[in-house]
């Protein structure tokens, strides 16, 4: 699991791509595997938001929000995990956690 953050204008399109790998340190096919993330605004926040998450058969699990999801965030700092959950034995692992910081503009 690694922890890396991040800035996000409010109105930008944000791509997220964490390389996963197995225990071996080779790239994990995604292909066995859902995933999802989210954030919010601290750990015992009730209410989280969805970030798009999509796992590929190279490793990378990518996160994305488009400009029209980030213009109505609120500027501030939020906390923010992905996972991956395996489909036949549901295991699930927090692949990346941080914070996105999304700053607004002067217009």
């Amino acid at each position: 699991m690694t922890v890396k953050n991040y800035t996000v204008d409010r109105s930008a399109n944000l791509q997220i791509d964490i390389a996963v790998s197995n225990s071996s340190g080779a790239a994990l096919d995604l292909g066995d595997y859902t995933s999802n993330a989210y954030y919010k605004t601290h750990v015992e926040a009730a209410n989280s938001v969805t970030i798009t998450s999509a796992g590929y058969s190279n490793g990378t699990l990518r996160l994305t929000l488009t400009g029209v999801q980030t213009a109505n965030v609120t500027v501030g700092r939020y906390m923010y995990e992905a996972y991956i959950t395996h489909t036949s034995s549901n295991t699930s692992y927090r692949v990346q956690e941080g914070i996105l910081t999304f700053t607004g503009g002067l217009s």
